[in-house]
Parts: C-alpha cells; sequence; structure tokens
C-alpha cells in the first residue's frame, strides 16, 4: 500500500504539442507474517521526468494524449523484523531512457482538463541498479538489469504500474 505526489509542470507549444518536468516522491508499506515472524517493509521513492506530449487524436472534448518520459528515479527500502532495529535492505537506482504511455483527457472547459494516465499500457526501456544488504539473511548483492517492457507488469521501478488521475490548468 502507499501513495505518491506528482506534480507536473509544462508548456503547451500549439493545440497537440506540449513539454515539461514531472516530480513525483512517496512512500510504500507492507507487511509480512511468516512462522511467526512479522516483517515490516516500508520504501520511499522520488522520480524526476522530463516529459513530451502529443495530442493524437481529438473528438469534441476528448482526447487521447501520448506523453514519453525520461528521467532518473529511485527506491530505498527499509524493513524490520519483529521488534528488533529498522535496518536498510535495499537502494535502487533507475534511469528512464524512454517510457511511452496514453493518457485520456476530458476538458472540462478551454482552461482545466481531466486526465486518466494509462501506465499500465507502458512501451519502455530502462537500467535499474540494485544493491541489496540483508543483514538477518547475511546476504549482499548487486543486481544491474535492462527493461524493455511493452504492455503491462514491467518490473522497472520507474514504471507506474496504475491508473493514475490529474486535472490540467492551461494557463
Amino acid at each position: 500500500m502507499g501513495f505518491s505526489i506528482a506534480p507536473k509542470a509544462g508548456y503547451y507549444f500549439n493545440e497537440k504539442l506540449a513539454a515539461g518536468l514531472s516530480l513525483s516522491v512517496g512512500p510504500n508499506f507492507l507487511i509480512y507474517a511468516d512462522k511467526g515472524n512479522k516483517l515490516k517493509q516500508y520504501a520511499v521513492t522520488w522520480r524526476v521526468f522530463p516529459f513530451a506530449r502529443y495530442s493524437v487524436f481529438t473528438y469534441k472534448k476528448f482526447s487521447i494524449i501520448l506523453e514519453g518520459r525520461t528521467g532518473v528515479g529511485s527506491d530505498h527500502y527499509f524493513s524490520k523484523l519483529n521488534d528488533e532495529k529498522t535496518e536498510k535492505i535495499s537502494t535502487t537506482l533507475a534511469i528512464g531512457v524512454l517510457n511511452v504511455t496514453p493518457i485520456l483527457g476530458f476538458n472540462l472547459t478551454d482552461r482545466i482538463q481531466v486526465e486518466a494516465g494509462l501506465h499500465f499500457l507502458n512501451l519502455g526501456y530502462n537500467i535499474d541498479m540494485t544493491k541489496k544488504e540483508e543483514n538477518w539473511y547475511q546476504s549482499k548483492a548487486r543486481i544491474t538489469k535492462h527493461d524493455f517492457n511493452i504492455g503491462f507488469n514491467s518490473s522497472s521501478i520507474l514504471v507506474m504500474t496504475h491508473l493514475q488521475f490529474g486535472v490540467i490548468y492551461k494557463f
């Protein structure tokens, strides 16, 4: 379970083309229970994405937009086994080479648009570099993963695999 705050700011060059920057930060929480042990994990995630968007199709107040983004992000995972001290177990640094997702838009007025980002329909390529340190299992690892994804279930931290809602105000 988790959430993030992800404001975007951009500039519309014309009715179809815009570019800008998106920032995202938020926590995630997990609790596991196994054989009498209780493992609590939480993560702090941040992302910085320059983006470009193009309105592919417009009909009356509806539009289909493709958004391409590149950028960096990171996850910092911490865990606590039973009542022991909290330990940092992994850090992932990710480089988003390119990700493209569709967005459905609806113009409420000439200046206000509501959107649904279909981030689970992602096309992209990312590089994730993870450093794991799990002291209670006495293991350490460095993992570099190249993630080329078409559609669902990407395992990169840069791919938001969910539905995202937003409001755009055009100055």
